[in-house]
């Protein structure tokens, strides 16, 4: 199947994605520049949803390593009992899968940053979502750009690459550099009504990450001047 695109706004948008992968299950896959939101929008969405499971691929993190942690994070969440030693790969992503969907908990899978997989990690993924159709459970799976560059050359190479990891994928979101309506939309969500706040993080922040971090510190710093101010006051 031929995935469609979209290009969007930013925070706005991964909200309205969030939504429609919960009134119709799908496989998804969202492209974001670095340092676009797109993380803290997904949590943002997410932060209110008990049947949503989060996960992020970390750095130089191999495939079996991830496997590993999603299915320890799993058993803890679950408490279950291990019953493996040194589990291959296989076993790692089967017990994964059936954990994550058979109890019937999640209605949303989200893995972050996918690009840091190697290319004969794709496979799984693939693995995980055919699993999560058949459970009627949402995917979303996350990446800069990169990633499709990266799986181009793998392919090129006669490695797994773009084409069998997009015959799983239904929609590909891709997200441009934030806008000023993005800052908006991240001072509503924190209910801070503030112009001048507003014009500063948009000509201060390099990224939406970063209007993010400056505006948690303005609000930080308000609290402790509310807080020194009721001191003083009490006196």
């Amino acid at each position: 199947m031929e995935p469609k695109y979209f290009d969007s706004s930013n925070l706005l948008r991964i909200n309205k994605i969030i939504d429609d992968l919960y009134l119709d299950p799908s496989r998804e896959f969202l492209i974001a520049p670095t340092r676009t939101g797109k993380t803290v929008g997904i949590k943002y969405s997410i932060k209110d949803r008990a049947d949503a499971f989060y996960i992020e691929v970390r750095p130089a993190e191999t495939g079996k390593r991830f496997w590993k942690r999603l299915l320890n994070l799993l058993y803890q969440q679950h408490d279950l009992v291990k019953s493996f030693r040194e589990p291959t790969i296989d076993y790692l992503v089967e017990n994964s899968s059936k954990i994550l969907l058979e109890l019937n908990r999640y209605k949303l899978i989200v893995i972050d940053e996918v690009g840091n997989f190697k290319p004969q990690f794709i496979k799984y993924i693939r693995q995980l979502m055919d699993n999560a159709d058949r459970a009627k459970c949402s995917v979303l799976l996350t990446s800069p750009g990169y990633a499709l560059s990266n799986m181009k050359k793998w392919e090129a190479r006669g490695l797994s690459g773009i084409a069998e990891f997009l015959s799983r994928i239904e929609y590909v979101h891709m997200l441009p550099k934030h806008t000023k309506n993005d800052i908006t939309n991240l001072l509503n969500i924190y209910e801070v009504y503030n112009p001048a706040l507003e014009e500063t993080l948009w000509e201060d922040a390099d990224s939406l990450g970063d209007a993010a971090r400056m505006l948690h510190n303005h609000i930080k710093g308000r609290k402790q001047d509310d807080r020194h101010s009721s001191t003083y006051s009490s006196f």
